[in-house]
């Protein structure tokens, strides 16, 4: 057996583990799609490597990637453009999302999430 490449994971486990825990992905959108797997990408690699949405997107690269976070959440390959449609998508969202979170006591933190913030 050969090991070409490793790729760093609990710093992965851990965010993805935490927001799914909150139940932030259910905020985002009910069902499964790849907008919410966007977004909760880009939330998850600013909390585990703080950078631009060109970095972002840098990181999600297959030749450049630096965890298992496209893994996880079964992304593919990622491109930029897509990041700001995904943020476009989530903004069309926001005031539901806002108002969900109101109803939801020690979340206050999350507003952090808007999509001009991302």
């Amino acid at each position: 057996m050969k090991i070409h490449r490793s790729l760093p994971h609990g710093n992965v486990a851990a965010v993805l583990g935490t927001m799914r825990n909150i139940g932030l992905d259910q905020f985002i959108a009910a069902r499964p799609c790849r907008e919410r797997s966007l977004v909760m990408a880009m939330r998850a690699d600013r909390i585990i490597s703080p950078g631009s949405k060109l970095s972002c997107a840098t990181d999600m690269h297959p030749d450049t990637v630096q965890n298992t976070l496209v893994q996880e959440l079964q992304l593919g390959e990622v491109d930029v453009h897509e990041l700001y449609d995904a943020m476009d998508w989530l903004l069309e969202r926001q005031k539901r999302i806002d108002e969900d979170l109101r109803d939801v006591e020690g979340l206050e933190w999350i507003s952090a999430m808007r999509a001009d913030e991302i």
